[in-house]
């Protein structure tokens, strides 16, 4: 069902897949760091389309940047999995791989086959171990169904953790809305099968009243409904942030990200919100070289600027606490604080907001070692 990474798509990072990896490695490092040294479960990280591991230049890409991460945690206590079905793509991945198998005490894997066909046995070894799985296909990926089954393997507990990030293709909702539309069905089971189920028909049909022969709001509307059946079916927060290729392009795809667990989502959010910064230097250096900035160096990818951010979360604190008296530690409290600003400010912005909050007297603000274990009250 799902195509692999071929063609020559890894021989050059594209911007788009500048702002994925950063997104991945900042959050990735959180992730293993956090409870590596946190807990005494073992760790599995899983690629299940790694390519060829590195770019030409020498880039890391996600394999190796999922090695990376294992590396920097205690050895033998991070297990890395990767999976990728073309010989010549697998070849140079288990070349980069051996880079690595000494200092992971050979808690290492290459396996030259398709994820489908080795869906199972990853499921099986991953028992009573926390996994954090990157799904970075070329088109579709695995089904609605295999997905539900893998979030819910621990019976929607918090513990072991288990986080999904998935690539979702706007290439192949495109495509797959375009034919829906011209009344083929090529391509139809695909998308069905990733999304468990033709309700995105429902919403090509919809917008096409409105948007005639474009697909970009369908694609925006059917990823949101993704990540919300995920979220219905499991339990799990479910956010999907896009990434684009340049700041005012469409999305080419959105990052889904899926965890059981507070932290995971407001360590999601610093990282998406880190990354995006990243972005947008590179993309500037790459688009104007030489030549003075054309974007504020406060926009973001997602058209808000930092203070527009900040009078969101403003806006949200004070919505808040007029229901309750006490929000806290803010990060079991992510979407509530970022509602409609997910990704755009980093834990150290957030906290700077509240502590202007609370020197304006609006709020009542308890500190903590780390910005998400803040409380914030109303005032006294």
């Amino acid at each position: 069902m799902a195509t692999g990474t071929t063609g020559g798509l890894l021989n050059a990072e594209p911007l788009q897949s500048y702002l994925k990896h950063q997104l991945l490695r900042r959050y990735i490092i959180q992730f293993v760091q956090k409870l590596a040294h946190g807990t005494d479960d073992p760790l599995t990280l899983v690629d299940g389309y790694a390519g060829n591991g590195r770019y030409d230049d020498g880039t890391p890409a996600s394999a190796e940047l999922l090695l990376q991460a294992a590396v920097r945690s205690l050895p033998g206590r991070v297990r890395v999995v990767m999976v990728e079905p073309d010989p010549e793509s697998f070849g140079r991945l288990h070349e980069v791989a051996e880079e690595y198998r000494e200092p992971l005490s050979g808690q290492l894997e290459v396996l030259g086959t398709r994820i489908e066909q080795a869906w199972d046995r990853l499921v099986s070894d991953a028992a009573g171990r926390h996994v954090f799985m990157f799904l970075d296909p070329c088109g579709g990926t695995l089904s609605m169904d295999q997905l539900v089954s893998f979030l819910n393997r621990n019976g929607r507990r918090r513990y072991p953790r288990t986080e999904l990030l998935i690539n979702f293709s706007g290439f192949l909702v495109r495509r797959v809305s375009g034919q829906h539309a011209a009344g083929y069905e090529l391509r139809a089971s695909v998308l069905t099968d990733m999304c468990g189920g033709t309700w995105w028909k429902d919403l090509v049909d919809e917008d096409q009243v409105e948007h005639p022969n474009s697909y970009e709001n369908s694609f925006t509307m059917i990823s949101a409904e993704y990540a919300r059946q995920l979220n219905q079916r499991t339990g799990y927060a479910t956010v999907a942030m896009p990434v684009r290729a340049r700041a005012r392009n469409q999305p080419v795809f959105y990052m889904v990200f899926a965890t059981a667990n507070p932290v995971g989502l407001w360590a999601f959010n610093d990282a998406a919100a880190r990354a995006q910064q990243d972005w947008l230097v590179q993309e500037d250096l790459v688009t104007s070289p030489n030549q003075p900035s054309l974007l504020d160096p406060d926009e973001t990818v997602l058209g808000m600027s930092k203070d527009e951010a900040r009078q969101v979360v403003h806006g949200n604190v004070l919505q808040m606490l007029s229901k309750t008296p006490r929000i806290g530690p803010v990060r079991d409290h992510t979407f509530g604080l970022l509602d409609g600003a997910f990704g755009l400010l980093n834990e150290t912005e957030i906290r700077a907001e509240l502590k202007a909050m609370r020197a304006d007297g609006l709020i009542g603000l308890q500190t903590a070692a780390r910005a998400g274990q803040d409380v914030i009250t109303r005032p006294s």
